[in-house]
């Protein structure tokens, strides 16, 4: 009897995962007949069809008030929450659904990182502040070195060693890589380099996101550590994958492991090729 409502349980969270919390299409013809508050318009629906207001609009009450001024602060209101759950238990079938056109219950990835981004420096900073000089992202450019081209390699070391700005390189970086190794896959082959780009990006806020359940733990235990680990990552990453592009978990860890290899020879040629310019215009000398 145990085993019996274990698997039911266990199929109620497969298809929960695979199908997520989207509303059911609504017939017009039960539908209440409405009168548009902004417009005077008779309508049948959720929105008005002349100005757009939504049908639901009523009178000014706490709630809403607290609805605004959540918004004031994450500008994304409840979709915020919705899309952080949807990347906790469901992250490759969420990206499939946002990239297959359902979008209106989840916030912009990229308004998402962003927000995710604050508020990981937020506590990271209230964690671990030393400083004014690790406030400032650990950015100190030496303006001591003599020649431009000195000045000019110390602020891209300097920058580069900015978590934030490095996090969007690495994503730019990884698109070719993650094209490159499902172009043969079945869903794969139909992205294209921007829905990929899009991935990557919920993709980092799902690693965001359990980077900041992990850091009051790493502060309570004492470990000053930023990011997750490349063992993490590459776990999520199979989990991603194993979703997303509907593969085994065996396949799903040679892909994630496959995409990490692709990317440091890629970072190593582009680094080969600055390398090198850097040599003929007679910046470095590695004589």
């Amino acid at each position: 009897m145990k085993d019996l409502r274990s698997k039911k349980w266990v199929r109620w969270i497969r298809y929960k995962q695979e199908h997520g919390s989207h509303p059911e299409p609504i017939q017009v013809a039960e539908q209440e007949q409405h009168v548009c508050m902004n417009c005077h318009t008779e309508f049948r629906g959720l929105y008005c069809p002349n100005c757009g207001q939504a049908s639901s609009t009523g009178r000014l009450t706490l709630y809403h008030a607290f609805e605004n001024l959540v918004g004031i602060f994450t500008n994304v209101e409840r979709g915020f929450i919705h899309t952080c759950i949807d990347l906790i238990y469901r992250p490759g079938y969420m990206m499939r659904d946002y990239v297959g056109g359902r979008r209106v219950e989840y916030v912009k990835p990229i308004q998402l990182l962003f927000f995710l981004v604050t508020v990981y420096l937020c506590l990271h900073y209230a964690l671990y502040f030393k400083g004014v000089g690790d406030f400032m992202g650990g950015t100190q450019v030496n303006l001591e070195l003599d020649g431009i081209w000195e000045k000019v390699v110390a602020v891209v070391r300097d920058l580069l060693a900015n978590n934030e700005l490095r996090m969007v390189l690495e994503m730019l970086l990884m698109v070719l890589p993650l094209k490159f190794c499902f172009r043969k896959n079945e869903y794969g082959r139909t992205l294209n380099m921007v829905e990929f780009f899009y991935i990557l990006i919920f993709m980092q806020c799902q690693q965001v996101i359990f980077d900041l359940f992990k850091m009051p733990w790493n502060r309570l235990w004492g470990i000053d550590s930023n990011g997750l680990g490349v063992d993490m990552s590459v776990l999520l990453e199979t989990w991603n994958f194993h979703q997303l592009f509907k593969l085994s978990w065996r396949k799903a860890l040679l892909r994630a492991i496959q995409v990490n290899v692709y990317f440091v020879l890629l970072v190593g040629v582009i680094a080969l090729a600055l390398l090198g310019i850097a040599q003929l215009l007679g910046i470095v000398n590695l004589k």
